[in-house]
């Protein structure tokens, strides 16, 4: 298998949107996020949650389109050239994977209505992807799209606040990082075959990549840290985002105590989460086993293990399948202890 490498603010300037609309699933300060969000117009901003809530990142898009390291300015010159009404169908929903939903929001944008067994089959296809949406959301999707030319003028228009009040700073900040991984990435693939060198860079993902894939991109992402994102570009090429922010550093800029630390106190301080992790402490487990075991809905299995994944609690391990298992991270729940204690004792001079 080869690997490539790409190297741009571009995918941060997504993901970092998706965190600041969803920072529950990231353990972002909700405040902090909000605080973010409001210098974006409300309706704007509507639009933003919505689209954002229900994709995934544009990942494909992004990578179709070459940029420079430093990309919100070339992104949203881009961005101006597209049709509004081709906005959604241009960046979103582009994997085959995503192909049933694509089909059954393309069919309803056409007719311009849809019924309650829409909503219905589009909540099952969702929850296939790990995306569980309230009806009302739904409906908020669907009226969206059957207005594409107006839901990609105010979209287009959200993310010229976005980069003008937030971003453009912000991948000043993050540029250095990404580029530092990008270096890092590359000198360890001399000395690593491919699969280890995915777990080197992934801090807790065991990817088994399925035979027929040829090429790998990779590509650093501050944002995402310490998730990843896996699409497939094409037949035998597929591309991984991964995260490159250091675990001791917050995302939060000017934050002085350890992110690591208070996201992981945070996240073993649910009665639910600890039975989760006593529970990965005997094998590696899926969502739905682990489900039917606590007598819990996915849903809400996923949310728990997507905040112990982003403290680095659980390791994930994606098969050629695509099955998602889910065992504890030797060590980590010992380093977060070590970590408090070294805070709270004294320093002695």
């Amino acid at each position: 298998m080869d690997l490539s490498w790409d190297c741009s603010t571009k995918y941060d300037f997504f993901t970092s949107l998706s965190v600041l609309l969803n920072p529950e699933r990231f353990n972002v300060r909700p405040t902090w996020a909000a605080g973010v969000r409001s210098r974006i117009p409300s309706e704007e901003r509507r639009v933003l949650k919505i689209l954002h809530s229900h994709f995934h990142l544009p990942s494909i898009w992004c990578y179709k389109n070459p940029m420079p390291p430093k990309a919100g300015d070339a992104l949203l010159q881009l961005l101006q050239d597209i049709p509004d009404n081709q906005i959604l169908t241009e960046l979103f929903l582009q994997t085959i994977e995503e192909q049933g939903i694509r089909e059954q929001l393309s069919r309803i944008a056409q007719v311009g209505c849809w019924q309650d067994k829409d909503i219905q089959l589009l909540k099952q296809e969702f929850e296939r992807h790990l995306i569980f949406s309230k009806t009302i959301e739904i409906k908020a999707l669907l009226a969206s799209l059957c207005e594409p030319a107006e839901t990609g003028r105010c979209y287009k228009k959200a993310l010229v606040h976005y980069y003008q009040t937030f971003f453009k700073e912000e991948e000043e900040r993050i540029l250095p990082y990404l580029e530092q991984s990008l270096k890092q990435g590359r000198l360890l693939a001399e000395s690593q075959p491919p699969l280890k060198l995915i777990e080197s860079l992934c801090n807790g993902l065991t990817l088994q990549l399925e035979p027929s894939i040829q090429e790998l991109v990779c590509s650093p992402s501050y944002w995402i840290t310490p998730l990843i994102s896996y699409d497939h570009l094409s037949t035998g090429k597929s591309m991984l985002l991964y995260g490159c922010r250091p675990m001791n550093e917050n995302v939060v800029p000017g934050e002085n105590l350890s992110a690591h630390m208070m996201q992981s106190i945070k996240a073993i301080a649910d009665p639910t989460r600890l039975k989760i992790i006593k529970l990965l402490q005997a094998a590696p487990l899926s969502p739905k086993l682990i489900a039917d075991q606590l007598r819990l809905r996915p849903p809400t299995v996923i949310h728990h293990l997507q905040i112990l994944r982003s403290c680095g609690l659980v390791h994930l391990i994606l098969n050629e399948a695509e099955e998602r298992l889910y065992s504890i991270e030797s060590g980590a729940l010992q380093e977060t202890l070590h970590e408090l204690e070294d805070f709270l004792t004294p320093n002695l001079l």
